[in-house]
Order: structure tokens, then C-alpha cells, then sequence
């Protein structure tokens, strides 16, 4: 019994060392480039809101923005982190003015991302997509999705 006691105060030391755990995309602030939702629409975000509409996704949470609207919610990754749900997703308004098309933004990212299961997968170094996994889906039909870039490449 004596032995293990000073074995066990080291491994609660070590534990309690440890911070909380970092979200497998880190701290990016991921700039939002494409939203496919509807066949009808375009997906590439016009040039005013390029830079302007972004998301940062934690391990527990994640946050974003479009300039005059903020929003948030409750973040789960699966354990091989090839999957996400964003939930709970509230939108609130921020001091600034909206330019044209950010309220519609914030409406189709919450569409898309703001409840259902989500494939997580890197299409280039400098970018992410997130792509509804929980509909159907045709063979000629495009999953809805966002497409993401760090802002490096």
C-alpha cells in the first residue's frame, strides 16, 4: 500500500498538469469560401463577404461571425475526429452595420452546419470542409457542405 501512494500522487500530479483538450483543428479562425445548400444558389461567397465570414470550432464548442452577427454553440467530434456536429447554434447581432448578404450568410451556415452529423476532411493544406453525412442524397445531387481556408495559402 505504501508503494502505490506516492505512484498514485504522481499520476493525479500529471493529470492535473494537463489543460483542457485542444479541438483537432487548433485555434483557426477558418474563413468560410463556399456554402452549398441549394442547387440554386451560388456556392462561392461573393468578394465583400470573403474574409469577413468565419468559424472557429473547439473541442466543446465552437464561434464565428460575419461582421454585424455572431454566433455559437456546442461542438462534439467523434474519436478519430473524421466526423463533427455543431448544435445549438445561436445567432446574435454585434455592434456594426450588416452589409448585404451577411444575414443570409449566417442563415444558410446555419442550415448547413447547425445540427446533423458532418464528414471533417482537409481537400487542401490550407483548407477544411465540413459535408452534411446524415441525408439523403442522390448520385447527382451535391451533399450540402461549407468550405473553409485558413487564410495562409
Amino acid at each position: 500500500m505504501r508503494r502505490l501512494v506516492p505512484l498514485l500522487v504522481g499520476v493525479l500530479a500529471l493529470a492535473g498538469c494537463s489543460g483542457p483538450a485542444e479541438s483537432p483543428l487548433g485555434a483557426t479562425r477558418w474563413q468560410v469560401v463556399r456554402i452549398t445548400d441549394d442547387p440554386d444558389r451560388a456556392t462561392l461567397l461573393p468578394d465583400t463577404l470573403q474574409g469577413r465570414v468565419y468559424l472557429v470550432i473547439g473541442r466543446d464548442t465552437f464561434t464565428g461571425g460575419t461582421g454585424c452577427l455572431t454566433f455559437s454553440g456546442r461542438a462534439w467530434w467523434a474519436d478519430d475526429e473524421s466526423r463533427a456536429r455543431l448544435s445549438d447554434m445561436t445567432v446574435t447581432p454585434s455592434p456594426g452595420r450588416c452589409i448585404p448578404g451577411e444575414e443570409d450568410t449566417a442563415e444558410r451556415l446555419r442550415s448547413v452546419l447547425g445540427s446533423g452529423d458532418l464528414a471533417v476532411t482537409r481537400p487542401a493544406e490550407h483548407g477544411l470542409k465540413l459535408t452534411r453525412t446524415d441525408e439523403p442524397v442522390e448520385p447527382w445531387q451535391t451533399p450540402r457542405s461549407v468550405e473553409f481556408t485558413d487564410g495562409a495559402g
